[in-house]
């Protein structure tokens, strides 16, 4: 099933290919052939670089590693889906086990193991995590900085793109700059001895640093991807970064059309309008999102809603009628799409949500500005900063008019600093009521959001940094730029950081203990190893024999 799936896909885009070139799609650009074998080199480099880390704690056991690669052995076994859930015999997996299922796809496709696909497939995304925000910010930055990239600035695009690819990937937040450095050093200057910095502490800071009863959860890809699990935000990184990347490609291909002008009566118009390519595919993922991580379902259809806004008031040269119109019939479509496309899973799926409610806590302003005001005001000085570029000399008053003289990529760039900080916000001020309401009601609200929040913050700032630094005309924004990126590279830190707090002297190949997520067993469970390993040889299926109450993740 597999390989069939696998080469229809692989027919498809040998279609695609042959008709590209209609319809805004250009599956093979001229002149970018380097470009694109670059990037796979550097996908490449990062896919090496986090599977040899991953060789230093290969074991998926502790945290929710467990249960991700349950679910991936429970699908192996399984010849339909969901299949049995691991915990509960008379039913199936009630959970967003997406992820896992390209997992387990990529896993029998290559006639691999789950023991060794678990640890390669969280690489896997890891190196996406990196290549696709350089690909999407490297593209923006030449296509806004194109005039002015002579001699030795022909290079910044890709430095930008760099920047966001680390950003997105390996950074930490200013929690680790404040309280790993900072602090330590005020802690010597005083003569006392200074406190030792734990990396999942920046993850665990809000609720815990005061401790008081609001936890809260503010996690990054960069400790997802040093703690190893292989859960549903983090799998579905690679195809949320892949939606933001598509989102520009159809703002950029609008962009370089002539208006349209819209015709009443005209069904050609309105067909045009519901089969842009762009768009169904957009429909088609976020439907996927429901599988993969609801909460990026619901996420990310507001972030194309506000890209397919933004495009259609320049496109339709600010007549709100015909604005609003196209907008609410692409948003149905949207909406209709992705339904469909999910109703495989969501026809077996028992929600946990209960509604929402109002947040009774709230955030210290302190610990507020230390997690998001590096981006936070980055992305605010770009926002002034190509507001008050296009409203000087007291042209482009009008809404249509400024957002039409705003480039795509600086318009894109707004887009995505104005989500991330809805982001940020809608925790303070309500919260999904789910099972954790009980003590930790905001904790997987702000998880999940801020996640998302953190890799726009990350593109956003790769971007705006260099932009600014290149095209700027006030001095101010210029400087502030500098600063910011020096704070930002300073964040880079907390990968070295977590790297040998969790894997140990990576640089020791001595150490190095292969990719084998089941070896742990060996050693730590050599009483169940013989009776694992013939259960595996001999069962067939997920017959159960005798269902046990245990700890959750156990």
């Amino acid at each position: 099933t597999c390989i069939g799936v696998s080469v229809v896909c692989a027919v498809g885009c040998g279609v695609l290919y042959h008709f590209q070139g209609k319809n805004g799609i250009d599956c093979f650009p001229s002149g970018k052939v380097n470009l694109i074998y670059g990037e796979e080199i550097l996908f490449f480099i990062f896919f090496l670089m986090w599977t040899y880390f991953a060789g230093f704690r290969p074991q998926a056991y502790g945290t929710e590693k467990f249960m991700d690669y349950g679910f991936m052995e429970a699908m192996m076994r399984s010849t339909t889906l969901p299949a049995r859930d691991l915990w509960y015999s008379e039913g199936t997996i009630n959970y967003y086990y997406g992820g896992q299922y390209f997992a387990v796809f990529l896993t029998k496709l290559t006639g691999s193991k789950v023991e060794l696909t678990y640890n390669l497939m969280r690489t896997f995304v890891a190196a996406f995590a990196f290549v696709l925000p350089f690909s999407l910010v490297r593209q923006m930055s030449v296509d806004r900085l194109k005039e002015s990239l002579t001699g030795k600035k022909r290079c910044l695009p890709a430095v930008a793109g760099i920047i966001a690819g680390l950003s997105v990937s390996i950074a930490g937040n200013m929690h680790y700059v404040v309280y790993s450095k900072i602090i330590p050093w005020l802690q010597n200057l005083q003569g006392k001895e200074a406190d030792s910095y734990w990396f999942p502490d920046a993850t665990r800071y809000i609720g815990y640093n005061p401790d008081v009863p609001d936890k809260t959860i503010h996690e990054f890809p960069c400790y997802s991807f040093v703690l190893g699990d292989l859960h549903a935000h983090v799998v579905n990184v690679m195809f949320v970064l892949f939606l933001v990347g598509l989102l520009y490609a159809w703002m950029r291909s609008v962009r370089m059309r002539e208006a349209v002008i819209m015709k009443p009566g005209r069904k050609q118009f309105w067909k045009k309008q519901l089969l842009i390519p762009h768009i169904l595919l957009a429909a088609v993922m976020i439907g996927m999102f429901r599988f993969t991580n609801f909460w990026d379902f619901i996420i990310y259809f507001v972030v194309t809603g506000g890209v397919v806004l933004f495009t259609n008031i320049v496109q339709f040269d600010g007549k709100v009628k015909r604005i609003l119109a196209v907008t609410a019939v692409q948003a149905v479509e949207i909406i209709v799409i992705s339904y469909v496309v999910s109703l495989p899973f969501t026809l077996q799926f028992d929600s946990m949500f209960k509604g929402v409610g109002i947040a009774q806590n709230h955030s210290m302003i302190h610990q507020l500005l230390i997690l998001w005001g590096l981006p936070v005001v980055l992305t605010v000085l770009l926002i002034i900063c190509i507001i008050w570029e296009k409203l000087r000399g007291g042209a482009n008053r009008s809404l249509y008019k400024l957002m039409k003289a705003i480039s795509v990529p600086d318009l894109f760039a707004i887009v995505m600093g104005l989500c991330a900080i809805g982001l940020i916000v809608i925790p303070e001020l309500v919260y999904v009521r789910d099972i954790y309401e009980n003590g930790n009601a905001r904790a997987n609200t702000m998880f999940k959001l801020t996640y998302q929040a953190y890799m726009l913050f990350g593109m956003t700032m790769g971007y705006g940094i260099f932009r600014m630094l290149v095209a700027a005309r006030k001095k101010v924004f210029k400087v502030v730029s500098v600063i910011g990126l020096v704070l930002l590279c300073w964040t880079f830190g907390y990968f070295g950081n977590s790297v040998y707090a969790w894997f140990g002297k990576v640089w020791e190949p001595s150490e190095y203990k292969g990719l084998n997520a089941a070896s742990f067993l060996e050693n730590d469970f050599a009483e169940d190893v013989a009776g694992i390993k013939w259960l595996k040889k001999n069962v067939k299926g997920a017959p159960v024999v005798l269902e046990a109450n245990g700890d959750s993740y156990s």
